[in-house]
């Protein structure tokens, strides 16, 4: 958990470092729009990390973050098996299809933070 030193008291969050998420896409082959969903599993990050990451491309910082991916059928090996993550798995996506790569940088952002609940 995050922690902040001011004077003598030391603060922390009431949450963990480790957010999990799915990302659901299509692509479209031909006429069809074939569905792909995974689950992410990656470091949340507060501002001081994103403050000091300015110099880095989004790639590089989701291969910093990302730990694993789960249920994950989009990325394959030359024999059609599902690829484990890897950050050559996600250098491969990035130059494949860098809007996959767009759509997890926001789905990472966005829980990383907190959502409104009514």
């Amino acid at each position: 958990s995050a922690e902040t030193s001011q004077m003598t008291q030391t603060f922390k969050t009431a949450i963990g470092d480790v957010v999990k998420f799915q990302v659901k896409f299509t692509l479209k082959e031909g006429l069809v729009n074939k569905q792909f969903s995974f689950q992410l599993t990656a470091t949340r990050q507060d501002q001081t990390y994103f403050d000091a990451s300015t110099d880095k491309t989004v790639k590089e910082v989701l291969i910093e973050n990302i730990t694993d991916w789960a249920d994950q059928r989009f990325i394959l090996l030359e024999n059609n098996e599902p690829a484990a993550y890897s950050a050559e798995a996600m250098e491969f996506l990035a130059i494949k299809h860098p809007t996959v790569v767009g759509l997890m940088w926001a789905s990472y952002l966005r829980e990383c933070g907190c959502k409104e609940k009514n």
